[in-house]
C-alpha cells in the first residue's frame, strides 16, 4: 500500500456530490454545502479506511486504571500523536480508560503488551491487555495518524535506541522515528 497516498487522502478525500445528490433528489451544490457544514461542525469526517486484516495488523485492547483526572490529561497529551493508537475511550468500571492500538507484527505486539506505550507510564495503577485474535465484523479502520516525520524521539518521549527490546531486535521501533525498522512509514529514508 502506498502510505503517501493514504496520507494525502486522509485530509483530501472527495465525495461525488452529483451522484449523492441524484440519489437524494438534491442538487450537487446542496449536498456539497451540507457535507461541508457537517465536516465544519465536526459531525463527520471523510477519509480512507484501511483493511486491518489484509495488512496483517495486530490489534490490541488495553484497559488502564489511571490514578487521577490530571494524570489522564497528561497521558492524553503525551500520547496524542502516537501513530499506533487508534482510539482512546473513557470507560466506567474497574478501569477508566480503554485504548485500541495496532502493532505491525508479533514483536511490536509483545512490546505493547509488556513495556511500551501507555501501560508502562507513570500514574498507571494497573492495566489489562487483550490481544484481538480475529476481527469478525468490519475489518476496516480509519487510520488516525500516518507517520510523516523522522524524529529521534517518539511522540510519547521514548527513544527507541535506548530500549533493550529495540536493541535486541525484539521491536521495530516507533514509525515516527528515524530508527524505525518496519514498513509503516509514509516518507523516504
Amino acid at each position: 500500500m502506498d502510505l503517501k497516498l493514504v496520507k494525502v487522502m486522509k485530509d483530501h478525500c472527495k465525495v461525488n456530490f452529483k451522484r449523492v445528490g441524484s440519489r437524494l433528489g438534491l442538487s450537487h451544490v446542496a449536498v456539497m454545502k451540507r457535507v461541508n457544514r457537517f465536516i465544519g461542525e465536526g459531525l463527520i469526517s471523510i477519509g480512507p479506511l484501511i483493511n486491518v486484516d489484509k495488512l496483517w495488523f495486530k490489534l490490541v485492547l488495553l484497559l488502564i486504571e489511571v490514578d487521577s483526572e490530571k494524570s489522564i490529561r497528561d497521558l492524553l497529551n503525551r500520547f496524542k500523536d502516537c501513530p499506533r493508537i487508534l482510539h482512546i475511550f473513557r470507560i466506567y468500571g474497574e478501569y477508566n480508560l480503554a485504548i485500541i492500538a495496532f502493532a505491525e507484527d508479533e514483536r511490536v505486539l509483545s512490546s505493547i503488551m509488556s513495556i511500551c506505550m501507555l501501560r508502562a507510564s507513570e500514574h498507571i495503577r494497573r492495566s489489562y491487555v487483550i490481544p484481538v485474535s480475529e476481527i469478525l465484523f468490519n475489518e476496516f479502520i480509519g487510520l488516525v495518524k500516518v507517520p510523516s516525520e523522522d524524529f529521534n524521539e517518539a511522540p510519547c518521549g521514548i527513544v527507541c535506541t535506548d530500549c533493550n527490546r529495540y536493541v535486541d531486535g525484539k521491536c521495530i521501533g516507533c514509525p515516527s522515528t528515524k530508527h524505525y525498522k518496519g514498513w509503516f512509514k509514509a516518507h523516504e529514508k
